[in-house]
């Protein structure tokens, strides 16, 4: 072979070579990160560092989601990696206030007038009029802080238009540290949590507003407590993070298992994990079947518990699951 050709061979190698290497530099910087949970199902998450996710407002100024202190309320434009996510995140948290009492006091503070009893790590949600609170389980209490019942069924309804309170009916089992979530068809969902000796609890309760009935409608794949629900637009449930028994999933018992519940026909799937097990986190839902996880506490890699320096993206996609383990 003449030497000219195969001096122009090997300065057509070393420039392919180049592209190639600038090519998967590319690919590195902008692709998700490892997983950091021990597989043990499907990973139906996308990890990204915080700073790969940018947000506009209405205004189109930059909003950093991350920050404590901002609200994202409303419409905003989401850019994963510099891909346009669309318009349509929002905060479903519609009734923050009362939700974040219960959240940082842990009990029900009056909303009027004088209440005969308190109530410790009860839950409470909406109706979906936004005109009744429905106010469930908990550790019952009177006036004096006196114990009364722990874990209690009792339920109440407080009617805002009148300042009443009035009981509702009695779940089937009594629990504490559990999630209600108002569903569209004006039910409310209530999961989770741990009954009389501690025992977590898996069967999951509707409570129907109409009938002002409560009936046990199926049970959860994982026993968990201080997880997340998170309305999609379409109307199902999704059930992420918390603490379970053991580290199984994520030391310090924290959990990366995720759930799905339909209300069409009130079933639950086990979707898989996803790729950080967290506590503490918070849902923002993108589109009609899409959301993301940001902040909480997830696992270090010396084993114990610390801020998260990322989020996770579920896409419409990735929802598949099986409905048994």
């Amino acid at each position: 072979m003449p030497g000219s050709l195969l001096t122009k061979l090997k300065s057509i190698y070393s420039c392919l070579a180049g592209c190639l290497i600038s090519v998967s530099l590319l690919t590195a910087c902008t692709q998700e990160l490892k997983p950091v949970s021990p597989k043990r199902l499907p990973y139906v998450t996308g990890l990204y560092r915080n700073s790969q996710l940018s947000t506009k407002d209405t205004m189109g100024l930059d909003l950093d989601i991350f920050d404590e202190r901002n609200s994202y309320n409303g419409v905003l434009d989401v850019a994963l990696d510099g891909k346009s996510l669309g318009k349509g995140m929002f905060d479903p948290d519609r009734e923050a206030w009362l939700l974040s009492d219960l959240k940082e006091d842990d009990q029900f503070v009056r909303m009027a007038g004088r209440f005969d009893f308190l109530r410790q790590y009860a839950a409470a949600t909406y109706g979906v009029s936004g005109d009744d609170v429905l106010m469930a389980g908990g550790n019952l209490a009177d006036r004096y802080n006196q114990t009364i019942e722990a874990p209690t069924r009792a339920t109440f309804v407080y009617k805002r238009l009148h300042s009443v309170m009035e009981p509702g009916p009695p779940l089937n089992l009594p629990r504490r540290g559990h999630r209600m979530i108002s569903l569209k068809d004006g039910r409310v969902l209530i999961w989770g949590g741990t009954t009389t000796g501690g025992r977590a609890v898996q069967e999951i309760e509707l409570f129907d507003s109409k009938s002002m009935t409560i009936r046990v409608i199926g049970k959860s794949r994982v026993e968990r407590r201080d997880f997340l629900v998170t309305m999609l637009k379409d109307g199902r449930v999704l059930v992420t993070g918390g603490i379970g028994p053991g580290d199984r999933e994520g030391a310090q018992g924290l959990c990366s298992s995720v759930e799905m519940f339909d209300p069409a026909n009130n079933s639950v799937t086990l979707l898989g994990q996803t790729q950080e097990a967290r506590v503490g986190q918070k849902a923002i839902v993108i589109g009609e079947h899409s959301a993301l996880l940001i902040r909480g506490k997830v696992p270090s890699a010396a084993g114990q518990i610390e801020e998260s320096r990322t989020f996770e993206y579920f896409s419409g996609e990735h929802f598949s699951g099986d409905s048994e383990r």
